[in-house]
């Protein structure tokens, strides 16, 4: 039995569903379900009985969590002053930059980097380009100090700046309904073959 695994086992139980569960935590239901059912199968008896709408702690589910709460806050806490202490020490900045990078002016960008350089000459940035899905993972488990990315809506317990970016297009052929606009609405889009290049937060901002 690991932290990771109980830490999964904990968010499971608080979402009810391992759907939910993994969408939290930003892995695949597959491989959450593989870490849960290992830990399972070191019990020896089932953690949740699983339905159609979800799952259901067992007895033995519901006295794990309940027992491995303090444990995991103590973890958690440690882990968090661990990884200050490192980051302090080192004084270096660990950049995720995710596709959302990209809209960014070249000047802003520039702009950003040599404010922050003459004004911090001591800290060593180090930016890696990442995926989305992958960069908020690596800044969820302090592997990151910052993560820039597009559409996307911080939640509880992160900040989140905006930063100059180019505007979206839509790009139609000549003779199309909205080829003369100037600005289009999504509701305009309503009944359109629309695709894509874009990431994967921004669908749920268009299919809401």
């Amino acid at each position: 039995m690991t932290f990771k695994q109980l830490s999964y086992f904990t968010t499971i139980y608080e979402k009810g569903s391992i759907s939910g569960a993994a969408e939290t935590l930003y892995i695949s239901q597959q491989a959450l379900c593989r870490i849960l059912g290992a830990l399972e199968n070191e019990f020896g008896r089932p953690l949740f009985t699983r339905s159609r709408s979800g799952v259901c702690p067992t007895e033995l589910g519901t006295e794990l969590y309940r027992s491995s709460q303090p444990v995991l806050k103590e973890m958690t806490a440690l882990e968090q002053h661990i990884q200050a202490f490192i980051r302090s020490d080192s004084k270096r900045l660990n950049i995720g930059l995710a596709a959302g990078f990209r809209y960014l002016s070249p000047s802003n960008a520039r702009s950003l980097w040599s404010a922050f350089g003459s004004k911090y000459p001591q800290v060593l940035v180090q930016a890696r380009e990442t995926q989305y899905i992958d960069g908020l993972a690596r800044l969820k488990d302090q592997d990151l100090d910052f993560l820039t990315l597009s559409d996307y809506n911080a939640e509880e317990g992160y900040l989140q700046f905006p930063l100059k970016t180019w505007e979206r297009v839509l790009i139609v052929p000549e003779g199309h309904p909205l080829y003369d606009r100037d600005f289009v609405e999504l509701s305009d889009l309503k009944g359109e073959r629309v695709a894509f290049s874009a990431n994967p937060f921004v669908y749920q901002i268009f299919l809401a």
